[in-house]
């Protein structure tokens, strides 16, 4: 799969995203993001949900160490499949190199 073609994210981060939280630029300490966090609340409403979608822009900065990334990707093309892998209840993986169209 092409990079280009792969959205990588903080995967710890989007949950934040996902309870509409405030994402903050780096790693600040508790104390600074509470104070942070307080401003932000008591903004009015249409300026905080702003500021709190603008800070959604950092779960894709995805440069710390020690992070959870993961990938999404748009479409899968058959090209793009180089090996398929089965797990079965037994625990063991059977793996299928496709050599022709298996996808319609």
């Amino acid at each position: 799969m092409p990079a280009n073609k792969i959205l990588l994210s903080d995967f710890d981060l989007w949950h934040v995203v996902l309870m509409n939280g405030f994402v903050p630029p780096d790693d600040m300490d508790f104390e600074k993001y509470s104070k942070a966090d307080d401003r932000i609340e008591a903004l009015p409403e249409l300026e905080k949900r702003k500021i709190i979608e603008q800070s959604w822009q950092h779960i894709l900065d995805v440069k710390k160490d020690g992070q959870w990334i993961q990938g999404c990707i748009w479409q899968i093309n058959y090209d793009d499949v180089i090996k398929v892998y089965h797990h079965h209840d037994n625990h063991r993986l059977k793996v299928f190199t496709p050599k022709r169209k298996i996808f319609d």
